[in-house]
């Protein structure tokens, strides 16, 4: 189970300095219920699945069952080998999904306001 409350106020600093367009891969989070998963661009350029409310982040964005969800924890913030979540990390781009072969996955494009 992931430790929502240690988990958001980590991560809500890379979420404030994301840019605010997301690529939706799924309406509705598994854990908050009330957010959608979009691709997120870890620092080393490796995308994975974020919850754009809890944080919950999924390695493998083609997986996102509730056992396959990680909590990265400070202050490495390791998704998995070779990925963390850091000052250059952001929701991915349509050309970084394109790249990473996730393009199919997306169900929906939309901002959000800071």
């Amino acid at each position: 189970m992931i430790d929502h409350d240690a988990h958001d106020l980590a991560s809500w600093e890379f979420m404030r300095r994301s840019s605010w367009t997301i690529l939706a891969i799924a309406i509705g989070c598994p854990f908050c219920v009330y957010g959608n998963i979009g691709l997120f661009r870890c620092d080393s350029g490796c995308v994975v699945a974020m919850c754009d409310e809890c944080s919950s982040v999924w390695p493998d964005p083609r997986d996102l069952t509730d056992t396959s969800a990680v909590c990265p924890d400070p202050p490495e913030f390791r998704v998995s080998d070779g990925c963390a979540l850091g000052p250059t990390s952001g929701w991915a781009s349509p050309e970084e999904a394109e790249r990473a072969g996730l393009a199919g996955l997306i169900v929906a494009t939309y901002s959000r306001p800071v």
